[in-house]
């Protein structure tokens, strides 16, 4: 599980569609792209149960946003293995 000094959430930088990220000290921003991009979410997981295991730090609307696109590649692996066989 992720340390509480992690975090994410969705808002604009200069004008453009943004997720800010928090990662213990440093902050940056992914701006413009998709929201898979933004959110480190590849898969467009939905927040819940799934994405708690693989570090979520935010959410975008139903979405889960994760800290890194390895963490977010791994929930979509994840719920496709485990839902879908």
């Amino acid at each position: 599980m992720m340390s509480s000094k992690y975090f994410a959430y969705p808002t604009t930088y200069e004008g453009e569609r943004a997720v800010l990220y928090y990662t213990g000290g440093l902050i940056y921003y992914h701006v413009g792209g998709s929201m898979a991009w933004r959110n480190n979410n590849p898969g467009n997981c939905y927040s819940g149960n799934s994405s708690a295991r693989f570090n979520e730090i935010g959410q975008n609307g139903s979405f889960a946003i994760f800290p890194t696109y390895s963490d977010g590649y791994n929930c979509m692996e994840y719920v496709i293995f485990n839902n879908y066989g």
